[in-house]
């Protein structure tokens, strides 16, 4: 964006319309190396100070703009109608994006996306409540507060509560209690609560609860060096074929590994002829292949074994994979618990194992 912005804009609208041409003209902007503020409206460029691109400004209480190119900086707010490069130190709040359809009538707003006018912002903003940009962010946010993106977001994010993009995110996602991408996450969300994306997660989430639509893996379809992993208290995902640490572990499509103490799974195979997921953990809900048996061993007299699993290479095509059942393949967990009578003792056990069905010619 820059001073002859209402001639960039003309040219990129393939049809512009009477509406487009009376906003281009409404929206014409025209430059200057320094603005000094005490309030919206009262600077050194008048009243239509929202008209300007400034290299650098100085907003004694807060300040408007179409942009700002280097360094601006101000005592409570920076508001910039079009976009921002360089660097914002915002008081209370950085926005990006304000007023940008301000006394346009809904076709000139319209046309104005259409013609695809985006109010962005690329380099750094600090502020101590707020960092906000309409459409899309390069770079660095760091607020005490909150930093919203509505669209997407590449780089670093840190807040002392929540940040949150509209669209996909790439980079880290740092906050004191969650995280938001809601198109897709590719990078890192750390948080204490929550960590969230509807789409796919290519990357790491960590906090006590994390949900993700889908996360990629070594048995993703088709292949791909997409890897992702959720590390928390209670992990959930649509479509799993990356990792799932944490005490209780969701998935309804599971093609990955899940390490918990409770993990929940389909229960039957995937209509594809691929294999299925590893569950690792106490408890299994899904499970397919389980058994319970007695048996006697060196250490206690009697031992009670109960497993829970699932089939590593079963599908529900009408085929079936493997062809035959005594290839079979089953992860189990075995819950163990032994006793000996006659020397009064008792012990508690796990193991995790594969069963070949049957293996013999």
């Amino acid at each position: 964006m820059g001073g002859c912005f209402g001639e960039l804009h003309a040219q990129n609208s393939l049809d512009p319309g009477v509406d487009s041409l009376r906003q281009v003209k409404r929206m014409a902007t025209r430059e200057r190396v320094f603005q000094f503020s005490l309030f919206p409206g009262i600077s050194t460029n008048g009243l239509n100070s929202a008209s300007y691109f400034n290299k650098f400004s100085l907003n004694l209480f807060g300040g408007i703009s179409a942009g700002n190119r280097i360094v601006e900086f101000g005592g409570v707010a920076n508001l910039n109608v079009q976009g921002i490069t360089g660097i914002q130190f915002g008081g209370l709040a950085n926005i990006v994006g304000a007023n940008a359809f301000t006394n346009l009538t809904v076709s000139e707003q319209r046309a104005l996306i259409n013609s695809g006018f985006r109010s962005n912002a690329k380099g750094i903003q600090c502020s101590g409540i707020l960092n906000y940009v309409r459409n899309n962010s390069a770079g660095i946010q760091v607020s005490g507060v909150f930093n919203v993106v509505g669209d997407d977001s590449k780089g670093f994010q840190m807040a002392g509560l929540g940040n949150t993009a509209g669209g996909d995110s790439e980079g880290l996602q740092l906050a004191g209690l969650f995280n938001i991408s809601q198109s897709s996450m590719s990078g890192f969300q750390v948080s204490t609560l929550v960590n969230y994306t509807e789409g796919q997660l290519t990357g790491i989430q960590l906090a006590l609860v994390n949900k993700a639509g889908r996360i990629k893996g070594s048995k993703s379809t088709p292949p791909t060096k997409a890897r992702g992993m959720q590390w928390g208290l209670v992990n959930f995902s649509k479509a799993m074929d990356g990792w799932q640490i944490g005490l209780v572990n969701f998935s309804k499509g599971f093609r990955g590994k899940q390490i918990g103490l409770i993990n929940f799974f389909p229960k039957y195979g995937s209509k594809e002829l691929a294999r299925m997921g590893t569950p690792v953990g106490l408890l299994n809900f899904g499970s397919r292949g389980g058994y319970m048996r007695l048996h006697y061993n060196e250490v206690f007299t009697t031992n009670i074994e109960y497993t829970t699993g699932n089939c590593l290479n079963c599908t529900w095509t009408q085929s079936g994979m493997p062809i035959e059942d005594r290839n079979l393949i089953f992860n189990q967990n075995a819950l163990i618990l032994g006793i000996d009578p006659s020397l009064n003792t008792w012990g508690f056990g796990y193991g995790f194992q594969k069963v070949l069905y049957n293996k013999s010619s």
